[in-house]
């Protein structure tokens, strides 16, 4: 595992490498039961975020029964933030 600021300094072929060795990790985990797409990251580096920051079309339940089946209409300010740093989400962690 890397850091965040490691992944930044990658180039995009160590960025590539490290998105094919986590995509296959992902799909050998499918106990992981989150939402993830490595698929549709581009250029950026992948994130893992909490389920209660809205990713845009992603579901957004905040470990809480009650917002089961809410989907996100927009990203948050964070979101946008990270979008313009190479900084892609692709699993939204439940941490109950």
């Amino acid at each position: 595992m890397i850091t965040l600021k490691e992944a930044l300094q990658l180039s995009k072929e160590e960025l590539k490498i490290f998105k094919d060795d986590l995509k296959a990790k992902i799909e050998a985990n499918p106990e992981l039961n989150a939402y993830i797409d490595v698929n549709n990251v581009g250029d950026g580096v992948p994130i893992a975020i909490k389920d209660n920051i809205q990713v845009k079309n992603w579901a957004v339940t905040s470990a809480s029964n009650i917002l089961q089946g809410y989907v996100a209409p927009y990203n948050a300010t964070v979101i946008e933030k990270n979008d313009r740093c190479r900084i892609i989400c692709i699993w939204a962690n439940k941490y109950g």
